[in-house]
This record gives structure tokens, sequence and C-alpha cells, in this order.
């Protein structure tokens, strides 16, 4: 099953029904996603311990039917009913702690931004918005001559950390805000992209669930201001199994990187541990290829990767991002990246 585009959680459905010899991996992938009132009918034999259902409340030779999940197969809010941007209403938490019962943990999202009025205010409403109840959300400005201050001004009550100062680019500003950080999951959000609702949520299960360093989902693309996302990204690692993130295939530009075997930045979440194993900072040297550098660090630390279904973030292409017009700037950069940490990691 593919999360839908606008990646509804809880899922829509009153019941579902799956076969019990492929139960285990499938039911996995519905933990803590499920409405309240959601039905599971099981057809057939099949290996369920371990999956903590608990007793059915019907069964006979060919089905067992349970009328009530517990707790820990339940999504923990209540989505607004509206599915289209803007969004107006938060979710509903109903569920104190993570499915499994452990605290939420604290997110570290990060938007380093510069004169990005025409589109800052979508982001920072795709954050707060989440209502992910242990966010820490932290804006860094170069100095907007734009209405950025008045947006800023608009929301200050509820981020964790604003600064509007002259920086050295968006390195810089990233920097200064994971300092600023001490959340126990980090990521960045450019000023122009925006989290899917539901993101943060699915995020803290999976990486309570699983235990990895880091966690790709899927990004929809979208052009300018369009209601509707043009593309779909997902990177081609495996979906639900934690694998060494590749520092070869990283490396291999050509036949990897620009097939888009990996990652567009913001669909990508990690731990402070891998954060601070591979050296706590980015590229302050780096316009374009910082996220690039800092993924090379990561798989030389033997980052540990779980690529989820969902789809987390929009991706905008505007004629306003920094890659537009400048793509042979941005793949000698990415180059040059390459080749200098090549040459770091020879051997003296």
């Amino acid at each position: 099953m593919e999360a839908t585009e606008e990646q509804r959680i809880p899922l829509a459905f009153d019941a579902v029904l799956i076969d019990g010899q492929n139960a285990g991996r499938f039911l996995n992938g519905l933990r803590g996603r499920l409405p309240l009132q959601t039905k599971l009918f099981v057809v057939g034999s099949g290996e369920l311990e371990g999956l903590n259902l608990g007793s059915s409340d019907l069964q006979t030779e060919h089905l067992q039917i349970y009328e009530k999940l517990p707790g820990g197969w339940q999504a923990p809010f209540v989505e607004p009913s509206q599915d289209q941007w803007p969004w107006i209403s938060r979710p509903t938490f109903h569920q104190a702690t993570l499915p499994s019962g452990r605290p939420w943990p604290k997110i570290s999202v990060v938007t380093a931004t510069y004169n990005q009025g025409a589109f800052l205010e979508q982001t920072i409403r795709s954050v707060l918005l989440q209502n992910y109840p242990n966010l820490e959300y932290i804006v860094i400005d170069g100095g907007s001559t734009d209405d950025t201050s008045t947006i800023l001004k608009r929301y200050d009550q509820e981020l964790s950390y604003c600064i509007s100062e002259k920086d050295n680019g968006q390195s810089d500003a990233l920097n200064k805000g994971f300092q600023q950080s001490t959340g126990e999951i980090l990521a960045w959000l450019n000023s122009d992209d925006r989290y899917l609702p539901g993101t943060l949520t699915r995020i803290a299960m999976a990486f309570d669930k699983d235990q990895p360093d880091m966690i790709a989902g899927g990004c929809l693309l979208i052009e300018g201001e369009a209601a509707q996302p043009y593309a779909r990204h997902h990177t081609s690692l495996p979906v639900g199994e934690i694998v060494s993130l590749s520092l070869d295939k990283l490396l291999d530009i050509d036949g990897s990187w620009y097939q888009s075997d990996f990652f567009y930045q913001p669909e990508v979440f990690w731990t402070r541990q891998l954060w601070e194993r591979s050296g706590s900072h980015v590229d302050e040297a780096l316009y374009y290829s910082m996220d690039y550098e800092l993924w090379l660090r990561m798989a030389q630390q033997n980052a540990q990767i779980l690529h989820i279904l969902d789809p987390l973030v929009l991706f905008r292409v505007h004629d306003q991002q920094k890659t537009h017009g400048g793509l042979s700037t941005f793949d000698s950069e990415l180059r040059q990246v390459r080749e200098r940490f090549l040459q770091k990691s020879q051997p003296l």
C-alpha cells in the first residue's frame, strides 16, 4: 500500500482486509495510522505473533475479526477535515505518548531564509500546524529586506528561536540554527518548501519503532503556486528496511546521484547522535551542495537509514530558487565536493 499524495493520517478506512500469509510486514506499515473505529479482518492463517493485536473478537477456520485495535495501532491524532492548502485548524492529539508508550521525542526543525517573504508564511504554517507535541522550530533570517520581518513578528510567540541579522549565507544560517537546537531528531526545511500534514508525527513514530540513524520519506514537487504536484520523488533505497547509507553510491554522481537514487534534502531527518558523529555542522564554504557533503560524512559514519513510503514534504520549484539557471555551477561545486572528500579520505 502506498500513502496518498495528501498523506491522510489516520488512513480513511472503516475496515482493513488482509491475507494472513502476508500479514506481518503489511500490518507493521499500518501501526499507529488507523482511526479508532477501524476493524481488522484477517483471512487465512498467518504469523500474527509479535504484532500485539491481542485476541480476535471472532474467529473461524478461515477468518479472524478484530473489532477494536490495541492503542499502539491507533493514529495518535485526529486530522483536520480539510485536505487543501491553506490549512486552518490543527490536528487534535488523543494520545499523550507514542504508540509504544514512550514520550514524543523533541524534533528540531531549522529554517534559514533570506527575502523569501512570498513563500515563508506557508513554510512556517506547515510546521506549526503539525501541532506536534514536542516541537522546537527555529527560524534564522539573514536580514531580509522584503516583508519577512512582518511575517516573523506574526508568529514570534510560536517560534522557539528566531533572529534576523546579516549572515554569510544559507550554511552559516543553518549552523546558527542547529547550534540553538536541543532536539533528539533534526531536520531543516527551506523557506520555500512545506511539510505535509502528519509529517512530524510519522517521523517520530518511525524513529521510535525502528531506531535508525536517518529516515528518508517521499517528496512531492510543485511548480510555483500550483495546487497539485507534477512529480513525486522517492529514494531508490528499499522501503521498510534499515540499510547502511552507501558511500560508494553517493560518490557515484552520474550513475547514482543524478539518477535521483538519493534525496531531495527536506525529505530527510536524522538523529542528534548521528549529527554529532558527523561533525555537528554543514559546510559554510558551500553554496549549493551542503546537503550532499553532509550525507557523505554521515555515510562515512556508517549511518543506518530507513526509507518510508510516506510523502513528507512539498518541494517547490520556482525561478527564484538558487539552482534556477545555475545548474552548471551547481554541478561544478558538487564534483568539487566529491573530489575533496576523496582526497581527505585517502590513507596517508
